[in-house]
């Protein structure tokens, strides 16, 4: 008769295969707890990969881990206790609920006009871009600062000369984006016809990006970029490029289906966000009678030297009806590859419904959807996916957050902060980091909120507005 096999005499491999059937987000801190040897299995073979990727993605985390457990971690000799400890501290939701340290300073500037978007580098400085298409980078937490990139003339605001009424709607309604992966960071020219690669550490120029003449391209109004890929948005099109490949003509995908007989105009919505392998974008599209329809894209990015690097789009796209519209696309990391889809919905009776669903990219399920507790007191606004967990503003019901008056509304207003975990499904309030408007921006990493705030000034009754810009800095994790 065999004898009997205890799970304590159980290999690592084995305990391993096990273990990994168990949900990470309830059963791993138990698991890990039960004794010396399931605490190894679990905090090397679990813990410590979720914490390489978590360095891989968020360089932020990288810069305030301590030095000798970055080195473990490089050389494969990493402390079970190191390991231990970062993993509670970089996952733990409840640190989000205490006081921060917080740091505040107003940003001298010579640009008269807003923040159109702001991006942060290794939580050590910060790239601005402005309404008129100046771009700059300063110092954290002090943001003081370091190099003016795009240096633009007082007054002037995007191109030179007078505009004409549609081009000034079109300065006033669309962002000077700019996209930041690891030390990539990709600004739109003031033209609107080209794309400027900098390297983020050393703030060099390193290449150009031109829309190809003929194309009926008109002008730029986003960028994303990941390790491999620059796409842009321009007109009704998507554009991109292999950033290995910049010689290249660009890859041009028309972003509507080809029978939309109404002309592009600004007044309607078109955005879209990227990972290291899916691009998504979705259009608030004009009908010919009346009100607007709106689609939603998911193509898959080709890795190769290739003359598409876009695959078709995974399925049909989907299509809702004139009385659902996409306000805000987030797209996750390549780790859970889903995207929160921000809707507001109106029934036969006009009232409004705010609801974000999680929707898993490859299939387009609906996994999740995150609804307010009252129909009537707040809604829910995605903000910035951060791993697995998703930052939303809640903001209150009387405020109507359609996408256009998250950067131009300034009315005070109670917009508080909230996270929620993708595994667990459970939430977690931002007491301490205050949003008075929502014209407020922010940028989440793994240390903290960095946020930019502005203030309208009139110096007299006649004379043209101008701006009062704020930076905060909420520490997180030396708090």
């Amino acid at each position: 008769m065999a004898a009997a096999v205890s799970i304590s005499s159980l290999p690592p491999e084995v305990l391993k295969y096990i273990f990994q059937f168990l949900d990470p987000s309830a059963d791993h801190d138990s698991v890990e707890r039960v004794c010396h040897q399931w605490s190894e299995v679990i905090v090397l073979h679990f813990w410590r990969p979720h914490l390489e990727r978590l360095l891989g993605n968020d360089p932020c985390l990288k810069a305030v881990l301590e030095q000798d457990f970055s080195s473990f971690l490089q050389s494969g000799t990493a402390k079970i206790d190191d390991i231990r400890k970062t993993y509670a501290k970089a996952l733990c939701m409840n640190r989000w609920k205490l006081q921060p340290k917080i740091h505040s300073e107003e940003i001298k500037t010579e640009q008269a006009c807003r923040v159109s978007t702001f991006q942060v580098w290794q939580n050590v400085k910060a790239f601005i871009s402005y309404d008129n298409g100046a771009l700059e980078s300063r110092s954290l937490p002090g943001f003081a600062l370091i190099n003016a990139l795009v240096q633009v003339q007082r007054g002037n605001g995007g191109e030179n000369g007078e505009m004409e009424e549609e081009e000034e709607f079109y300065n006033v309604n669309r962002k000077f984006a700019i996209s930041l992966h690891d030390s990539k960071l990709v600004s739109i020219d003031q033209d609107r016809k080209s794309l400027h690669l900098w390297n983020a550490e050393d703030e060099s120029h390193t290449g150009e990006f031109h829309l190809p003449p003929g194309q009926n391209l008109q002008s730029i109004y986003a960028v994303k970029v990941n390790s491999t890929h620059i796409v842009c948005l321009v007109s009704w099109s998507l554009v991109g490029w292999l950033i290995s490949e910049r010689s290249k003509a660009p890859t041009i995908v028309l972003d509507i289906d080809e029978n939309h007989e109404v002309p592009f105009s600004w007044a309607f919505e078109h955005g879209l966000d990227l990972n290291t392998r899916y691009v998504v974008t979705f259009v608030n599209k004009p009908l010919s009678h009346d009100g607007r329809k709106s689609l939603l894209h998911c193509r898959q990015l080709r890795q190769e030297d290739d003359s598409q690097i876009f695959d078709p789009c995974l399925r049909p796209a989907t299509s809702l009806t004139n009385r659902v519209e996409i306000e805000n696309v987030l797209l996750s990391s390549s780790s859970l590859d889903v995207m929160a889809v921000f809707q507001i919905e109106e029934d036969i009776e006009e009232t409004t419904y705010y609801s974000v669903n999680i929707i898993e990219v490859k299939s387009g399920v609906t996994l999740r959807k995150l609804t307010s507790e009252s129909l009537f007191s707040q809604c829910m606004v995605p903000m910035q996916w951060l791993d697995e967990r998703l930052f939303l503003y809640v903001v209150p019901r009387n405020e109507e957050p359609q996408a256009d008056t998250l950067r131009v509304n300034n009315n005070e207003c109670e917009v508080s902060l909230l996270c929620w975990d993708f595994r667990s499904n459970q939430t977690c309030p931002l007491d301490h980091a205050k949003v008075s408007n929502l014209s407020n921006q922010l940028h989440v990493s793994h240390p903290g909120i960095v946020k930019l705030s502005h203030k309208v000034c009139f110096t007299s009754r006649h004379a043209s507005p101008t701006f009062k810009i704020e930076g905060t800095v909420y520490d997180y994790w030396k708090n």
